[in-house]
C-alpha cells in the first residue's frame, strides 16, 4: 500500500512532544509505515525538525535520520517541476472549493503523482483537498490536546 504522510504527520511521528504525536504514533504502529517522499516534503520536514527544541530536539532528528537510513521514506522520482505543474492544475480545479493553500496543493498533487491509496494529515484543509482530489483514503489525525502547544517542544506551525 502506498501511503503519503504530509509534514504535520511526519513531524508528529518523529517528535514525541508534538500535540499530534499520540494519534500519529498509534496510527503508524497499526500499519507498516513506509511513506512516499519527494524533494519538497523532504525539505519541509528537515527544516521543521531543525526547529524542534527542548529535550526532544535531538531525538526527533535522530528518529528522522533512522527512518531515512532504513528506507522507510521512499523517494518518488518525479521531477520537481512536474509536481509544481500538477499542484497548479489542482489549484485551478479546487481553489474556489477549499481553504487549502499553495503547499497543500503541492502535497496532494505529489500524492496523486505517486499513486497513493492513503493520504494522512493533521491539517483539516489539506484533508478536504485530498478528498476533492479523490485520493482513495484520507486519514485526518486529530490531537487530544486541550490547550496551546508546548512552545518549548514544538516544531514550526504548519
Amino acid at each position: 500500500m502506498k501511503l503519503y504522510a504530509d509534514t504535520s504527520v511526519l513531524i508528529a511521528w518523529f517528535n514525541p512532544a508534538d500535540e499530534f504525536a499520540p494519534a500519529v504514533t498509534r496510527w503508524c504502529r497499526s500499519r507498516s509505515a513506509e511513506f512516499c517522499w519527494n524533494p519538497f516534503l523532504r525539505a519541509e520536514v528537515r527544516h521543521n525538525l531543525r526547529k524542534v527544541t527542548g529535550r526532544y530536539g535531538a531525538l526527533a532528528w535522530q528518529a528522522y535520520r533512522a527512518c531515512e537510513a532504513a528506507g522507510l521514506l521512499k523517494l518518488d522520482r518525479a521531477r520537481p517541476g512536474d509536481l509544481l505543474d500538477a499542484a497548479d492544475q489542482l489549484s485551478t480545479q479546487c481553489a474556489a472549493k477549499t481553504t487549502a493553500g499553495t503547499w497543500d496543493c503541492v502535497h496532494v498533487a505529489a500524492a496523486q503523482h505517486a499513486g497513493v491509496s492513503v493520504f494522512a494529515t493533521c491539517d483539516s484543509a489539506q484533508a478536504e483537498l485530498a478528498r476533492l482530489a479523490r485520493i482513495p483514503q484520507v486519514r485526518l489525525l486529530k490531537s487530544n490536546a486541550r490547550g496551546p502547544r508546548d512552545k518549548e517542544n514544538q516544531g514550526a506551525p504548519f
